[in-house]
C-alpha cells in the first residue's frame, strides 16, 4: 500500500507541471522528440507489465494458454 500512495503522492506533485506542458504544443512536441530520442515513453510501462503477465502465464499462474499474449504488445 506504500507504493501506491507514494505515487499517487508523485502525480499529484507532479500535475502542475504536466497541466502546463500539454497546454502548450510546442512544449509538448519537444517533450515527446525528446522521449523518443531517449528511447523511452508511457509504452515501457505497458511493456513490462506485460513481460511480467507473460511470465506469470508461462508458471501457471495466470490464466490462458502459454505463450498466447492477450493481446499484450510484443
Amino acid at each position: 500500500m506504500e507504493a501506491g500512495s507514494a505515487s499517487v503522492t508523485r502525480m499529484a506533485e507532479g500535475f502542475p507541471m504536466l497541466a502546463s506542458m500539454f497546454a502548450d504544443p510546442a512544449t509538448l512536441a519537444a517533450h515527446k522528440e525528446e522521449l523518443r530520442h531517449q528511447g523511452a515513453g508511457p509504452h515501457k510501462v505497458n511493456e513490462v507489465v506485460a513481460a511480467y503477465l507473460r511470465t506469470e502465464q508461462d508458471l501457471g499462474r495466470l490464466g490462458g494458454k502459454p505463450g498466447s499474449d492477450f493481446g499484450l504488445p510484443a
